[in-house]
């Protein structure tokens, strides 16, 4: 199984969430997982090696990829059938080579804000996939969600994207997020997290 994670906007958290999937799937549901980080920031990779410094073992490997060397790597990661490969999109849509990525995917998880412009860029990126592969299911994740505010875009935004997909419960703002590397999770956001990550359907 292929599950991406982007959105157009910069900010919306998505390496962030790509990383907690990751922890999740492999730590407490015990699957064989491999992350590819094809973001340009590169910013899963560092974290995967700043974990290595720990003593615990990984639970998954974390491999940097260039957008052009995916169709090369398509064949060999859909040959294991129990690999869950998750992959971390560049946060904007100028490549071309990120279509046959997109094309590829059985999950696109899409993280975003109750914030106009996120929203417009959600929903561009949200066409841009549907047009390129109908059959994957979209999951949208209102991501780093603060308590205090009342979001007044809330009900016009979770309308509109469900009619693409499934819009998940909130993952609200944490330093904990902020810091978590690939090898942990934080046990008192669990519910938070699998409240999300349970749409997948794993």
């Amino acid at each position: 199984m292929i599950i991406t994670f982007g959105n157009q906007k910069g900010g919306a958290g998505k390496s962030t969430l790509a990383i907690l999937c990751a922890n999740w799937l492999s730590i407490i549901k015990k699957r064989k997982v491999i992350v590819l980080d094809m973001d340009y920031q590169q910013s899963v990779y560092a974290k995967y090696q700043e974990s290595e410094k720990l003593e615990n073992p990984q639970p998954y490997e974390v491999i940097p990829v260039n957008l052009k060397e995916f169709p090369a790597l398509k064949e060999t990661l859909e040959a294991d059938p129990d690999q869950i490969v998750i992959i971390d999109l560049p946060g904007k849509l100028d490549d071309d080579n990120l279509m046959p990525v997109i094309e590829a995917a059985d999950a696109i998880v899409i993280p975003f804000k109750y914030e106009r412009m996120t929203f417009e860029s959600t929903l561009l990126f949200t066409m841009l996939a549907e047009t390129l592969n109908s059959k994957a299911s979209l999951l949208f994740i209102p991501n780093m969600i603060q308590k205090s505010v009342n979001y007044e875009l809330k009900e016009s935004v979770d309308e509109t994207l469900k009619g693409y997909g499934q819009v998940t419960p909130n993952i609200y703002q944490s330093v904990k997020y902020e810091r978590i590397l690939t090898k942990d999770i934080p046990t008192d956001k669990l519910d938070e997290i699998e409240s999300a990550f349970n749409f997948l359907g794993l």
